[in-house]
């Protein structure tokens, strides 16, 4: 946390560019993360629990756009950002 308490945005930035990730992973994709824009919409004091559910936007095939959201234990959303992804290449099993 900061000297006030609230957890650094970080942390949520990077929950969300994992939850991302995952839904490009969905999509039997493997790929990186090439920019991310947040939206801070409340604080994460300590001891909050959070999660994050990541959408795919546009599935390319070069590159991928999606969207999360941080959502808090109140069912609140916390922060919104979208990230576009570069493709590395199909994911196979």
């Amino acid at each position: 946390t900061n000297v006030y308490g609230i957890a650094h945005g970080g942390l949520a930035m990077v929950l969300a560019d994992t939850a991302m990730g995952g839904a490009c992973l969905g999509c039997n994709k493997r790929v990186v993360t090439l920019s991310m824009t947040m939206n801070y919409l409340k604080a994460l004091p300590e001891g909050t629990h959070i999660y994050s559910v990541g959408r795919v936007i546009h599935n390319g095939n070069h590159t991928m756009m999606c969207e999360a959201d941080v959502i808090d234990e109140h069912g609140d959303v916390c922060l919104k950002t979208q990230g576009t992804f570069y493709v590395l290449k199909e994911y196979t099993y």
